[in-house]
């Protein structure tokens, strides 16, 4: 069957730019025929922030996306180091889906129109240390430090704010080394992940878009 959603836009970073692009091309096998879908480059906190305000502010004139996945951690960790920065940006980023909630509902508002958008929240995959080579990335980007990122955006953007769905990359990707025989292959330089991860991960949005659709 197919989704409801005809359009999907997916702002993400460095450490996702491959999984968007395979996702992306996954998705458009369950539009409808007229649906489209863009990636668009955002790979720190900020940028994530910015698009959201070209998409559904700035008095855009442009149709809002039906589906709106969201995720960033990976390069903010890596290159500014900074978590107390991230949480700011996280923070700033779930008071504008807030403030564009119309209460009662999950439609969104910008002025006199009317917003109908199902956003996601991607958390940060499981990063394999071993496969590393890259000494800045073997040192910022441990799964200990990487989980204090993941538990802001959670924090923020799914424990404060009930209109983005979260989507457990990390529990996905985890899940993947611990399936037998596949701990060696499930990633080749520890950040991106066999197709299996990311087709489940399609399989988890695609099921939710459905269920959204019926309610």
């Amino acid at each position: 069957s197919q989704l409801r959603k005809n359009d999907i836009f997916a702002p993400a970073a460095e450490g996702q730019l491959n999984y968007f692009k395979l996702f992306l091309a996954k998705f458009l096998t369950h539009l409808n025929e007229d649906g489209v879908s863009a990636f668009i480059w955002a790979p720190f906190m900020d940028n994530v922030t910015q698009t959201m305000d070209s998409l559904f502010m700035n008095n855009n004139s442009e149709k809002p996306p039906d589906v709106l996945i969201l995720g960033a951690a990976l390069w903010d960790a890596l290159h500014v180091r900074d978590v107390e920065k991230y949480e700011q940006q996280v923070s700033k980023l779930s008071a504008k889906i807030n403030s564009m909630h119309s209460s009662g509902n999950t439609k969104y508002s910008n002025g006199s129109k009317r917003i109908n958008t199902d956003m996601f929240w991607l958390t940060v995959t499981m990063v394999d240390s071993t496969k590393l080579t890259d000494t800045q990335k073997i040192k910022h980007m441990t799964n200990e430090k990487l989980r204090r990122y993941d538990n802001v955006g959670k924090r923020f953007l799914v424990g404060k704010n009930k209109l983005v769905h979260p989507v457990d990359a990390r529990e996905i990707s985890s899940g993947c080394a611990r399936v037998s025989g596949l701990n060696d292959t499930c990633s080749a330089d520890g950040i991106h992940y066999r197709a299996v991860v990311y087709d489940a991960t399609v399989q988890v949005i695609g099921n939710t878009v459905r269920v959204l659709g019926e309610v």
